[in-house]
């Protein structure tokens, strides 16, 4: 990914997953990076994204990010692993 707005480094959570952004009348996939970090100054964990700017045409060059209390972080890291698990099990039923 080049010219990235997201720090990219070794400790990057995840680099390279596959994503995507749409609109009304459109949609484009893509490399995405995603980053998730922890601000103690500001009591919250960071979830930022970016989509590979090479890989789109509608959208300016940014990275995205959402804000999350402990709490709603551990929400969403529930959230993802009953999700994951469902997934999981639709693949052994098949």
């Amino acid at each position: 990914m080049s010219h990235r707005v997201l720090d990219v480094t070794a400790y990057t959570t995840f680099d390279y997953l596959q994503g995507g952004a749409s609109g009304i009348d459109w949609a484009e996939d893509g490399v995405v990076v995603l980053d998730v970090e922890s601000d103690e100054d500001n009591g919250v964990v960071r979830l930022s994204t970016e989509l590979d700017p090479t890989d789109v045409d509608r959208l300016d060059q940014h990275a995205d990010h959402v804000e999350f209390f402990p709490e709603e972080a551990r929400t969403l890291a529930s959230t993802l692993r009953e999700a994951a698990d469902r997934v999981e099990e639709e693949d052994i039923d098949e």
